[in-house]
């Protein structure tokens, strides 16, 4: 979503590491 936008941006830059 638009305002979901930054933290896409955020979850691109984040490594998998803090994802998983």
């Amino acid at each position: 979503p638009k305002h979901h936008r930054r933290a896409y941006v955020l979850t691109c830059l984040t490594p998998p590491l803090k994802i998983g």
